[in-house]
């Protein structure tokens, strides 16, 4: 017997317990509440992500191109978190660039 074919008779043979261990494991690691915690820790992002949407909603703020390529896909990026309406226009590529996250 192949490996696939013995882990699926495994899997088969034990799925009650597959199935709840997958369930419980949802509930502990849970999408919506890993962004709660996320934004607990760090309420001054959270924050000034609310008033760039916000301010883009009312139309006080406008999005504009990246400032490195000119790619009309752009993310706001902040500089200092307690100035939430002064954001540079960047890019996918270069906001992870200038956050420090490349690979």
């Amino acid at each position: 017997m192949n490996k696939k074919a013995y882990n699926k008779q495994y899997y088969d043979s034990h799925k009650e317990y597959y199935s709840e261990y997958n369930k419980k494991w949802r509930q502990e690691h849970s999408m919506v509440d890993a962004g709660r915690r996320y934004n607990a820790k760090y309420p001054e992002k959270q924050a000034a992500r609310n008033a760039v949407k916000q301010a883009l909603a009312k139309g006080t703020l406008k999005r504009l191109p990246c400032e490195v390529c000119g790619s009309i896909s752009s993310e706001a990026h902040h500089e200092d978190y307690s100035k939430p309406l002064e954001v540079e226009w960047l890019c996918n590529l270069h906001h992870v660039e200038r956050r420090g996250d490349a690979l």
